[in-house]
């Protein structure tokens, strides 16, 4: 996305702070890709062993020419786990509305065919999903889960 924007800004006189903003962000993507390539190869890898492996692999900062600080490499580490982490947080999310869809296919077939059964199996697996269900304990040892039924008023 950023070397699309990159060259559609290409040979403007008013795009040339926007341009190097492009192209730093280009440069911190790719660096970070680098180092997310370390850490899945080798998860124990140091800091110091990607400032080394950057450095040799001539990645460094184009303003200094030097190696990228420790520091630098840090805040890319964190930022690669953040995305990492919301990525993981978006499949589960993207799965469990997937089951709930299917939860609720199966809940409505329960009501269609009078079957208690099934409808109260679906909205006790939904709740699982959705954390709702709290069991309740009341002294004797058996949890209590309460739940609110839709009741079929032309089945009565």
């Amino acid at each position: 996305m950023a070397l699309d924007e990159f060259r559609r800004l290409g040979g403007s006189e008013a795009g040339m702070s926007r341009k190097r903003k492009v192209a730093q962000g280009l440069a911190v993507e790719q660096r970070r890709l680098q180092i997310a390539a370390m850490l899945v190869r080798k998860p124990a890898i140091t800091q110091r062993q990607i400032e080394r492996v950057l450095a040799a692999n001539g990645t460094v900062n184009p303003e200094t020419k030097a190696a990228y600080s420790l520091g630098t490499i840090n805040g890319d580490i964190k930022a690669i786990k953040r995305e990492w982490m919301e990525r993981r947080r978006q499949d589960a999310d993207e799965w469990v509305a997937g089951e709930l869809a299917k939860l609720d296919a199966l809940e409505e077939l329960g009501w269609q065919s009078n079957s208690p059964g099934v409808v109260f199996k679906a909205m006790e697996m939904r709740g699982k999903y959705l954390r709702l269900f709290n069991p309740l304990d009341i002294g004797d040892g058996e949890p209590v889960m309460i739940a609110v039924v839709r009741a079929n008023v032309d089945a009565l």
